[in-house]
């Protein structure tokens, strides 16, 4: 299996540890979160209702926050605390349309804008009283790395513990597209990315996976 994000690791641990039954929890509740530069950030918490962990979910580049909305109130009936943020230029956040950049301006906004915004939404959650330890989780960081077989192998991995088993059979084959144009990645680093993504086609491609 190829190495994992920290933040990947955190994930199936708390999925792994969280075997109880799923708990009544508050209805989830819509924030606003102004940026030092007044852009006004959209975000769902979904609250467990307990104190216990806290999870940002952060959404790829051709998406916006409410994709992750099962995930997220499933996290929560377990007692895991939950927040998902809108991109700015994404969903319902403010900012101009990534798509409507340069790409300069696209630039700046994934490697300086973007991180700056994750760090606020990362400060909320952080200060709800149920969240401890609250960790980034999924920073897929797509727009930076759109072409990175690693990343999408990082993803279904995260979906295949959170039991979504067809999106993690779909990022693992988006795997094998993207692995033959990889230049970044090393040649033992593509090997080891290839075998990470063919045992969970194998996996979830039998007739009784899903």
């Amino acid at each position: 299996m190829s190495n994992r994000s920290a933040f990947f690791s955190q994930l199936f641990l708390i999925l792994v540890a969280l075997t109880c039954a799923a708990q009544q929890t508050p209805p989830p509740r819509i924030v606003s979160l102004t940026s030092p530069d007044g852009v006004v950030l959209k975000a769902t918490y979904f609250d467990a209702g307990k104190p216990g962990p806290g999870v940002l979910l952060l959404h790829q580049c051709n998406r916006q926050r409410k994709v992750w909305d099962g995930l997220a109130e499933r996290l929560a009936s377990s007692g895991v605390n939950v927040l998902t943020l809108d991109y700015r230029g994404y969903g319902e956040s403010g900012g101009t349309p990534n798509d409507k950049l340069s790409p300069e301006e696209q630039k700046k906004m994934a490697t300086e804008i973007w991180p700056r915004d994750f760090d606020l939404a990362l400060e909320y959650l952080e200060s709800q009283p149920d969240a401890r330890g609250a960790v980034a989780i999924l920073k897929l960081n797509v727009v930076a790395n759109p072409n990175s077989p690693n990343t999408y192998d990082s993803v279904a991995d995260a979906y295949l513990a959170a039991g979504e088993k067809d999106l993690a059979l779909q990022n693992a084959k988006k795997v094998l597209e993207l692995l033959p144009s990889d230049k970044a990645d090393s040649e033992p680093r593509r090997n080891a990315i290839r075998t990470s993504a063919e045992e969970k086609i194998t996996q979830l491609d039998k007739p009784n996976s899903k």
